[in-house]
């Protein structure tokens, strides 16, 4: 519940910037998007995962971000600078 609350907080500032999804890991949203992300479904039921995914490659590939490791709580700022990273070509 708190990354949800964090992603609120940074929701402001990041909208219009990505596209923003939030989605239950369980539901068939959730594990279609997991499979695009490789993000292990076990591994996000008690932990919050936060992922960009930039098709927009001029190789055709889809490119996958995820915060740095010692990023282990998403808050507010931890958000907004990931967002901020990716925009600024930094990641």
């Amino acid at each position: 519940m708190f990354a949800l609350t964090s992603l609120e907080k940074a929701f402001d500032e990041i909208s219009g910037r990505i596209i923003v999804s939030k989605v239950n890991i369980l539901s068939a949203l959730g594990k279609k998007l997991a499979a695009v992300t490789n993000l292990e479904i076990k591994d996000s039921l008690d932990t919050p995962e936060l992922r960009i995914v930039d098709p927009n490659q001029a190789n055709n590939a889809i490119h996958k971000y995820k915060p740095a490791k010692e990023h282990d709580r998403i808050l507010p700022h931890v958000i907004k600078d990931f967002v901020n990273d990716f925009i600024g070509g930094s990641l």
